[in-house]
């Protein structure tokens, strides 16, 4: 990479936030207030990370975890009553449930490189 684009990419992560959940389930409490929930997943050489990014006022924040495996349904079903997660894969309708998509992702630029490979 240039110095140029070097310069550039840093200037661009002073506007971005990160919060690493310790699991999914404290994620998943955290994505149900949310308007329009959307779980995203990227298989970084095998390294099974989702978030989900919301704007803030100058910055992006993005919430994220890292899990062993990744989960095979297409849904995280959060039972509002009970606060127990289960996935499906199939769209729940029950209005005591709150379904999130999983959103499989091939290629992005939105999750910075930098965490990618922090680990």
């Amino acid at each position: 990479m240039d110095e140029e684009n070097s310069n550039e990419n840093e200037d661009k992560m002073k506007y971005v936030k990160y919060v690493e959940f310790s699991d999914l389930d404290n994620m998943i409490r955290a994505m149900v207030s949310s308007r329009a929930p959307l779980l995203l997943h990227i298989d970084f050489n095998g390294r099974h990370i989702y978030f989900q990014s919301q704007p803030g006022f100058k910055e992006t924040i993005f919430y994220y975890v890292e899990l062993p495996e990744a989960i095979n349904e297409n849904f995280v079903v959060y039972d509002l009553m009970t606060g127990k997660i289960s996935f499906s894969d199939q769209l729940q309708i029950d209005p005591n449930r709150r379904s999130i998509p999983i959103v499989e992702i091939s290629k992005q630029n939105i999750f910075p490189k930098e965490i990618l490979d922090s680990k």
